[in-house]
């Protein structure tokens, strides 16, 4: 149980006491300490998470396994084309209304072209970098209304707060700058994204009902006092 309460608080400076239980003859030992490490993410952790990948023991293995893996796993089921429709709600004005759009989410390796130019245009290590994609969207599915269509860079970097929660980086609209953030991939599989400056605060929640019905919903708020909500329904288009 200590074991996972330092993982559930991250408390990455106790991680030399609890790396001392990685050699217990108690499966169930290990396997908490490898649940616990996924949440304290240092070079050393995930090491020993590799190691315990390999234990002869197939929880302990599994449970490593899905600590390095989680939030790669749900990005890669975000990969592809997606119809989308939208219900978004003016709090501040009492308004609603629906929209549709085409909505493709593509993987992006290291050595993108445009990943590349991004990291350099913004001194960021490419070694940082978890994952990353590109998100483009289409509206012209949505006849009669005004056209919408761009894209943004997402970039999740992989820092000392957590492997399943950390700090992530999304490109402007004229994807130039990248604007930071902090993702977290909770218990219940949704991913949580927010950004917060100045001006705005801005909170996203996706979720997956089954691999091809992806949800989501958003919260936008504005230090002029407007506010919107939104509630996204998305279905993968299988050809």
């Amino acid at each position: 149980a200590a074991i996972a309460a330092l993982g559930e608080i991250k408390a990455v400076d106790a991680l030399d006491e609890i790396l001392k239980f990685v050699d217990r003859d108690d499966w169930l030992i290990r396997q908490r300490l490898a649940e616990a490490l996924g949440n304290l993410n240092t070079e050393k952790s995930i090491s020993v998470l590799k190691f315990l990948a390999k234990d002869s023991h197939s929880q302990v293995s599994q449970a490593a396994a899905i600590s390095l893996k989680r939030i790669k796993e749900f990005l890669e089921l975000s990969a592809g084309n997606w119809f989308a429709q939208r219900t978004k709600y003016y709090l501040d004005k009492e308004k609603a209304e629906n929209s549709k759009s085409d909505i493709i989410t593509e993987i992006l390796d290291r050595d993108n072209s445009e990943l590349i130019r991004l990291g350099q245009e913004n001194n960021l290590d490419s070694q940082t970098i978890l994952a990353a994609q590109k998100v483009s969207w289409n509206n012209s599915v949505d006849w009669g209304k005004p056209k919408d269509i761009g894209s943004v860079i997402v970039i999740f970097l992989a820092d000392r707060i957590g492997i399943q929660s950390g700090q992530f980086l999304r490109s402007d609209s004229f994807q130039s700058k990248l604007i930071p953030g902090r993702y977290d991939l909770g218990k219940d599989e949704a991913l949580t994204l927010i950004l917060e400056r100045e001006q705005f605060c801005f909170q996203e929640r996706i979720w997956f009902a089954s691999p091809n019905l992806r949800l989501r919903t958003t919260l936008s708020k504005q230090n002029n006092g407007a506010s919107t909500t939104a509630f996204y329904s998305e279905i993968r288009r299988v050809s």
